[in-house]
């Protein structure tokens, strides 16, 4: 009976598209939900990835991991 009472709600607000049309929002928000997430969740693995290598013992490994790292960010792209 809950869910008669929601239609109608529904209906009453938005006569055109009722419990349709929120059910049609919400998965639209779920699917930009969605993208956010992947997009953090690859953002946060190159952050994981780019600073849990150890930093370099001179200045000479710096300057080889450096590029090292420009290539492995050039191959992301």
């Amino acid at each position: 009976m809950a869910s008669v009472a929601y239609e109608a709600d529904a209906q009453a607000a938005d006569p055109v598209r009722g419990a349709d049309g929120v059910v049609l929002d919400l998965e639209r928000q779920l699917d930009c939900l969605k993208t956010d997430l992947a997009t953090t969740q690859s953002k946060l693995a190159l952050y994981r990835r780019r600073y849990a290598e150890p930093p370099p013992a001179d200045a000479a490994a710096a300057a080889t991991a450096g590029t090292d790292t420009l290539d492995r960010a050039r191959a992301l792209n």
